[in-house]
């Protein structure tokens, strides 16, 4: 069944990784001790939407360029693994540089535990 409909698994996957890296980013952003401000769109305003978009975004389509959707079932586990790090390394340094670039006012550590959590959560 699932051969049949691989589209729509796939797509469901997707959903369901964007899903999960939304709830995991905003629960951190709203970890006063991790994000370091009490109020993270109201203090931080545009650029912290700007990061939280691109937490919740990237892993998809870091997943599908490095073709960790792809059937693993002919893959050893030392490549699965490289490809999840390699995704999960890919995702935290595009996170690093966005909040960089859109200088956000939370803690400079922020988008590499976002991006460590998100990366355990996903695997």
């Amino acid at each position: 069944m699932l051969r049949n409909n691989g589209k729509i698994t796939s797509s469901l996957l997707m959903a369901l990784d964007v899903v999960l890296s939304t709830v995991i980013c905003l629960g951190l952003l709203h970890w006063t001790e991790l994000s370091g401000v009490s109020d993270p769109f109201v203090e931080a305003g545009s650029s912290t939407m700007l990061l939280a978009v691109t937490a919740c975004l990237v892993w998809p389509f870091t997943f599908q360029q490095l073709d960790v959707y792809a059937s693993v079932r002919t893959l050893g586990l030392w490549d699965v693994t490289r490809r999840l790090l390699v995704s999960g390394c890919v995702v935290a340094t595009i996170l690093g540089a966005v909040a960089f670039a859109s200088d956000v006012p939370i803690s400079r550590e922020f988008p590499f535990v976002c991006a460590a959590a998100q990366g355990v959560a996903l695997s």
